[in-house]
């Protein structure tokens, strides 16, 4: 058990280093928006539901944005989600929900209860989306969807 959570661990820091940028250089087209999400704020861990990676590309993540802003300081955080920008056309999207803790001993030794999902879609231009979920012990779950809060269908 303790290695699976330490991968996983290794998995959500490796994504959180990324730097491919979805927007390639150059690009002055229309764009589309996707926000990470999260609920259940303990102050002392959080369900985050995040994009991590494009067309098998690791991004940004919420996950590295959190832990890079409270580094060092302990249980102590408030979620930092992540925006960006995606060029409105099919791609594969990751999308992941679990347990964020701000410590790798909290994580350690709790159940992240993570779920993670692949889907092909094409976002519209000038369009807001949400990666959306729910965790727990018996289902956990996560989706995207748009800004009217539709499912956006899976089609993988």
């Amino acid at each position: 058990m303790k290695k699976l959570v330490l991968g996983v661990l290794i998995g959500l820091f490796v994504s959180s280093c990324a730097t491919f940028n979805p927007i390639p250089e150059g690009y002055r087209g229309p764009v589309s928006n996707i926000e990470d999400t999260y609920s259940d704020d303990t102050g002392r861990s959080a369900h985050y539901f995040e994009l991590s990676k494009i067309n098998g590309n690791m991004i940004s993540t919420s996950f590295g944005a959190t832990r890079g802003k409270y580094s060092g300081q302990g249980t102590n955080f408030d979620p930092v989600m992540v925006t960006r920008d995606v060029v409105p056309e099919e791609a594969v999207f990751t999308i992941q929900g679990y347990k964020f803790f701000p410590t790798d001993a909290q994580s350690l030794f709790s159940n992240n209860m993570m779920v993670k999902k692949e889907f092909t879609f094409t976002p519209e231009a000038n369009k807001k989306y949400y990666v959306k979920g729910k965790l727990s012990k018996e289902l956990s779950q996560v989706w995207m969807e748009d800004e009217s809060g539709n499912t956006i269908p899976e089609s993988k």
